[in-house]
């Protein structure tokens, strides 16, 4: 898939095409790949647009849109995974 699929500051589910829950996060040229479980339970996560944060449905965790915990139990932020961009393109390990 291309970096410009995933607007600049955008988030995009791409989960299917991980084999994992996952979401892609660009900021300007960087692109990063997290892990779409929560650090608490192991719960699959979901990107709130209008708050721009990462929910946990099941126990309140709140991580920002870096992956960062902003409220709730879990212990540590969302975890990188795997990509590499080569010439605009984003290839997911």
């Amino acid at each position: 898939m291309a970096v410009t699929a995933v607007p600049d500051g955008g988030v995009l589910d791409v989960s299917a095409a991980a084999g994992e829950p996952a979401y892609l996060i660009r900021s300007g040229d960087s692109i990063r790949l997290l892990s779409a479980t929560c650090t608490h339970a192991r719960c699959q996560v979901s990107w709130d647009a209008s708050s721009l944060q990462f929910q946990c449905p099941c126990h309140s965790g709140r991580y920002d849109s870096q992956g960062q915990v902003v409220s709730g139990p879990p212990p540590r932020g969302l975890v990188d995974l795997q990509v590499v961009v080569d010439h605009g393109t984003v290839y997911l390990d």
